[in-house]
């Protein structure tokens, strides 16, 4: 990930470790889910334990010893589960999102008080700590975790970086893509030069059509002295004279000629430039657009620990999330969105037994 340097100077070590912490939340989040459908996968485990080492190297950067040690047992899980000591199924994951919870939550503590001395994420951190430790001694997670369920009508929209999109959404895009963060404000200049860069292009047009109409004043001046010259011809005149005369129709002719020329070179220096400024407005046009998976990345979860909640058993499954979709509109779709999921899992979705008395 590369962060614009603008940005990055106006970042202190504990606001990168927040946004650290969401990017890596985000990946345990998505490798939890899909663990939990497909237990003991290799890839996800894989990914898993290296989001849990960031994690624990960015805890000690900015001396959260606490955050350093739930990190690393978060490790030691994932590394357990690798070498088969430890299968991770729903209550295991149970436990693991506590302690990514815990994660976020001591991230945003600590950035709002700006120091790391916080005895309630201590001993929240000690009770996280023995669940995960009861995790690698039996397998069990025999402690309850504590998950925590969104109100209906107040869903927190995750940690945001300044451009406006989700902290975290660009780690989880894959290692080859480079990503350079902007301001939303930087991006919005960049949309209107570009804009005005378009419009620009569009005066070589009339301007190109206004050389045109100077060729044809040409070709007729130089119909009208050859005229001249076929009448003189009729008359005597010096050999001066018509000296003169063929002389300057060399000239018209060589004007015209050179003219012909500059013209064509302008006709396509308006097609390249119109082109090149179409494709650099459309270009900055995409900047604005994200994929739809970035403004639903959390809705999973949400499902998933809300269904539990309720006693039901629903998986939330998104197609087109690759789906390019404007920036500020995705952001504004959020908020709706969570509330629709929240009352079809509350309303629309009955509990098995339900569903099996009624033969469904």
């Amino acid at each position: 990930m590369d962060i614009n340097a603008k940005d990055l100077s106006n970042l202190s070590m504990i606001e990168l470790f927040r946004i650290e912490t969401d990017a890596q939340a985000a990946i345990l989040t998505a490798g939890l889910l899909e663990l939990e459908r497909a237990p003991g996968s290799p890839q996800q485990l894989e990914t898993l334990m290296r989001s849990a080492h960031s994690l624990k190297g960015a805890a000690r950067i900015v001396n959260l010893p606490g955050a350093v040690q739930l990190a690393h047992v978060m490790e030691d899980c994932f590394v357990a589960a690798q070498r088969q000591k430890l299968v991770i199924r729903k209550p295991q994951v149970d436990v693991l999102f506590s302690a990514v919870d815990l994660f976020l939550n001591i991230a945003r503590r600590t950035a709002d008080a700006n120091h790391s001395d916080d005895p309630e994420n201590a001993a929240r951190i000690s009770k996280a700590v023995s669940s995960l430790q009861a995790l690698l001694a039996d397998g069990s997670g025999s402690l309850t975790p504590e998950v925590a369920v969104p109100d209906a009508t107040e869903v927190r929209a995750p940690a945001r970086l300044r451009d406006g999109s989700p902290a975290g959404i660009t780690r989880a895009s894959p290692p080859s893509d480079r990503v350079v963060r902007l301001t939303a404000e930087s991006l919005n200049r960049l949309l209107g030069l570009a804009g005005e860069s378009l419009v620009e292009s569009r005066w070589l047009r009339p301007f190109a059509d206004s050389l045109q109409r100077l060729k044809r004043h040409h070709t007729d001046l130089g119909h009208q002295l050859d005229v001249l010259r076929q009448s003189l011809d009729l008359e005597k005149v010096s050999d001066q004279t018509e000296s003169h005369m063929g002389d300057l129709l060399d000239k018209v002719q060589e004007c015209h000629q050179f003219l012909a020329g500059r013209m064509e070179e302008l006709d396509l220096f308006d097609r390249r430039s119109a082109h090149l400024s179409h494709r650099l407005y459309l270009e900055v046009l995409r900047t604005r657009m994200r994929p739809f998976t970035d403004g639903t990345r959390r809705f999973p979860r949400m499902v998933r620990d809300l269904a539990n909640s309720l006693g039901k058993e629903v998986r939330l499954e998104i197609t087109g999330e690759g789906t390019q979709v404007d920036r500020d509109l995705l952001e504004r779709l959020e908020t709706p969105l969570a509330h629709l999921l929240r009352n079809a899992v509350d309303h629309g979705c009955e509990p098995a037994a339900d569903r099996q008395r009624a033969g469904k």
